[in-house]
């Protein structure tokens, strides 16, 4: 996961507005061997920071 990742889905089961933080924590909490994560990732690129030296106005 990276951040501002948002998971969609636990095991199959959806994590819409209705489900808390908590709620969530604890679907994780309660898997045993493997989890299965639906997740959505921004993929919009990301500005680069200049690396040239300073701008003169």
């Amino acid at each position: 996961l990276q951040e501002n990742d948002q998971i969609l889905a636990i095991n199959g089961i959806p994590l819409d507005q209705s489900v808390t933080q908590q709620q969530a924590i604890a679907l994780l909490q309660q898997q045993r061997d493997r989890v299965e994560l639906v997740v959505a990732r921004d993929t919009a690129p990301k500005p680069r920071l200049s690396t040239s030296g300073p701008v003169q106005t």
